[in-house]
């Protein structure tokens, strides 16, 4: 009778731990299945990093190729500053008057050396390098100051005979051997060009700017 009591016992007991196993192997089954949804795979990590990595190199590629765009459409004017506002410089040359709008990274140089905005004066004579804005503004990405140069001058005497005579502008076109030449007549000039005559012949001299080619009266004789 104890044998077969002990025997029950054996069997409960196997059957009880049989259970118990089979109910801890299924719960770590389904944490190991809640973990596996739960964390990305290793392949959708090395997706997630590809994608990441196109998408900076794009980016990074499309700033390289937007700065060498920029590079191509850089723009050089030299000539004398004429007011200073703020950061806007009127630059003035013999075309027109531009506009300089200069950034806070914009460098401005004189004598190889960088210096602050506050360092450049009205009257002086700059290179001012960077994008067309607008048809008359320019924004500035290096400016160099530069030594004013004195225009190269001649002086030759003229002979001809005055084919054209334009008082508003004060000039007139003398005709000479060396063809024709327009002549500006400065305000202090004793030449009244309402006396003077198509067809008169005038003995001149004159100086002539070699930078701009532009030809003022210094002397006169009319015939």
């Amino acid at each position: 009778m104890k044998k077969l009591l002990t025997k029950i016992i054996l069997s409960i007991s196997f059957i009880f731990l049989a259970l118990l196993i089979s109910t801890n192997f299924t719960n770590i089954s389904r944490a190991e299945e809640s973990e596996e949804i739960a964390t990305p795979s290793a392949q959708q990590i090395r997706k997630d990093l590809q994608e990441r990595i196109k998408n900076v190199n794009l980016n990074q590629a499309e700033a390289e190729v937007e700065e060498k765009i920029k590079e191509k459409l850089l723009l050089g004017y030299t000539g004398i500053i004429a007011d200073i506002k703020g950061s806007v410089l009127s630059l003035e040359n013999k075309d027109n008057l531009l506009q300089i709008s200069l950034e806070e990274d914009t460098a401005i140089v004189k004598n190889g050396q960088e210096i602050e905005l506050s360092s450049l004066a009205i009257d002086d004579q700059i290179i001012a390098i960077g994008y067309q804005a607008d048809e008359n503004i320019l924004t500035g990405r290096r400016i160099v100051v530069t030594q004013k140069t004195v225009p190269e001058t001649i002086r030759t005497p003229f002979f001809g005979q005055v084919i054209q005579i334009t008082p508003k502008e004060n000039t007139f076109i003398l005709s000479t051997v060396d063809g024709e030449k327009e002549i500006i007549v400065p305000k202090k000039s004793d030449l009244d060009l309402d006396e003077l005559e198509i067809n008169q012949t005038m003995l001149t001299i004159i100086e002539t700017n070699l930078e701009d080619e532009t030809h003022t009266l210094l002397q006169f004789k009319a015939f």
